[in-house]
């Protein structure tokens, strides 16, 4: 990665800024790495990361970062604090925190395990919408294209936020991004008290429900037949059997992958095993042939294989009445995902 220097803005409201080198952001095509499989349900970890900022944050890892394409230079800073986390778990009160007015602050790195989710809290306060993200990366270094992200909502005080994520299907680390949502000049978002560990499969169900309270209702009978099209799914979430769920997309597949999709399923059917593998590219607007199909399938060789295989099984079937689409000789490809372990 090339380096730029990047100076902080000064702020009226804040403290004297610091002065931080960060990289610039590197746009990378995603790579597979082989032989990865789900992660077991494990009790929570502590530690992955807790930072108050009390020291500079740029000693930790932490980098003040530009979008990649963007002239404008990076804004935001640090300003230190003299209590701890530990000190008082009031929301007021002299904490370190970082701010970034253009641009996103990126976190150290830390180690993931493939469909393990995570806990994330911090404390917000931001002037305008904003975003945070996890971004991940394969063992090789290189940014997969599957994220997980959510916002941050504009505030007048300082607020409290609990989240949690799922690492993707070929992630190795990931790292954690804070950014305004459309910049604008004199206004801030203000993050502190960044805490990440690993999750419980009860904590993410309990978020899940408690987040799921807050929306509208939605008034739906499903139709009693709804399983007649996809039965060998069906009797492999009332067998207990492996469960692949691939879902192919743009930013929709993406955010539709980053809910908590499989454990809901696992607490409809005790038992059942089900593993989700978001394959996404962004902006794309039509169904991918069945070769980047193939192509795109993370997981592993094994994943890849199975929809090669698919591939094959589907040109010795009889033809049926009627043309043959694009769209579901793509479905045929994925099928086998589910199918076969």
């Amino acid at each position: 990665m090339s380096h730029v220097a990047v100076t902080a803005a000064e702020n009226p409201n804040l403290a004297p800024q610091a002065e931080i080198t960060a990289s610039a952001a590197d746009d990378a095509a995603a790579k597979v790495a082989d032989g990865l499989v789900p992660a077991a349900a494990q009790p929570a970890k502590p530690g992955i990361l807790a930072v108050d900022f009390q020291s500079d944050p740029a000693k930790a890892g932490w980098e003040l970062l530009q979008f990649s394409g963007i002239q404008t230079p990076a804004k935001g800073g640090w300003v230190p604090g003299s209590r701890t986390r530990e000190s008082s778990d009031s929301k007021s009160g002299d904490f370190g925190y970082v701010s970034v007015e253009n641009g996103y602050w990126q976190s150290s790195p830390f180690g993931v395990t493939p469909h393990q989710y995570y806990r994330l809290t911090f404390q917000s306060h931001a002037q305008v919408p904003g975003y945070w993200a996890a971004m991940f990366f394969a063992a090789d270094g290189q940014m997969l294209p599957a994220d997980h992200n959510s916002g941050i909502f504009q505030t007048d005080d300082w607020i409290d936020n609990e989240l949690y994520f799922q690492a993707k299907a070929d992630a190795a680390s990931a790292r954690l991004w804070f950014f305004p949502a459309s910049p604008k000049d004199g206004h801030t978002i203000c993050i502190r008290n960044v805490t990440l560990a690993t999750a419980t499969d009860q904590q993410v169900l309990d978020w899940a429900d408690r987040l799921y309270a807050t929306l509208p209702p939605v008034q739906y009978q499903p139709p009693r037949d709804r399983w007649t099209l996809i039965p060998r799914t069906i009797e492999k979430l009332r067998r207990g059997e492996p469960l692949r769920i691939v879902i192919l997309g743009d930013s929709i597949g993406n955010d539709t992958g980053s809910s908590p999709l499989d454990k809901l399923i696992q607490r409809q059917y005790p038992g059942s095993r089900v593993t989700v593998i978001t394959s996404i590219r962004g902006g794309a607007r039509r169904v991918p042939s069945p070769a980047q199909v193939v192509e795109r399938v993370p997981g592993g060789a094994a994943a890849r294989r199975d929809v090669v295989h698919a591939r094959r099984d589907a040109r010795q079937r009889p033809r049926r009445p009627g043309r043959r689409t694009h769209a579901g000789e793509v479905l045929r490809a994925c099928r086998s995902v589910s199918r076969r372990r």
